[in-house]
């Protein structure tokens, strides 16, 4: 993401650079409307970064990123209460690769919690996948507070489970506005 919005940055500035020198056929002057373009996309990165990191604060993620895994679990369960769904937790142990029940519409939603520190691996998708068939459900997630690696998010695809990152859990907190 950050090398594709580099690359991006450096396009824009490029083209302003060509666009400028194209109208103007000055080349102090492109100069010029390329460094002006840079400064103003610098200055737009730190507000990006500024607002990110406030929405993160607000979020709870740091919080959650100290919680042990059943918190996390009970936190979700909570979130997902807000949002309107009637959520089961599955016993602690011998859950069968899942941590929630989720109910809405009459669609039965297999969730799988991973409150991580490291990338979350193909183990997870394949727990939810086995606990999605023994329960009967109909959709299988597995929600983190971290990331998954590319291995777990081709199974995901592959067999049609829904990862929940770090970057979409925080949206989701942040809409709900629960902590």
């Amino acid at each position: 993401m950050k090398n594709s919005m580099e690359s991006l940055a450096s396009l824009i500035v490029l083209v302003t650079g060509v666009i400028t020198l194209n109208q103007t056929n000055s080349f102090a002057t492109a100069a010029l409307a390329s460094v002006t373009s840079l400064i103003i996309l610098i200055i737009l990165a730190f507000v990006w970064s500024a607002w990110r990191k406030n929405r993160i604060k607000q979020s709870g993620i740091l919080e959650i990123d100290q919680m042990s895994g059943i918190a996390f679990e009970e936190y979700l369960a909570e979130l997902y209460r807000s949002k309107g769904y009637k959520v089961k937790t599955t016993p602690k142990t011998s859950d069968y690769g899942v941590d929630l029940l989720l109910y809405k519409d009459k669609v039965k939603i297999a969730v799988q919690a991973k409150r991580y520190k490291s990338y979350v691996g193909i183990k997870a998708v394949q727990e939810v996948v086995s606990g999605k068939s023994y329960y009967n459900a109909d959709i299988a997630w597995v929600v983190t507070n971290s990331y998954f690696t590319k291995a777990a998010k081709k199974l995901a695809a592959k067999t049609d489970v829904q990862l929940i990152d770090r970057d979409q859990l925080v949206k989701s907190m942040y809409r709900s506005k629960i902590s």
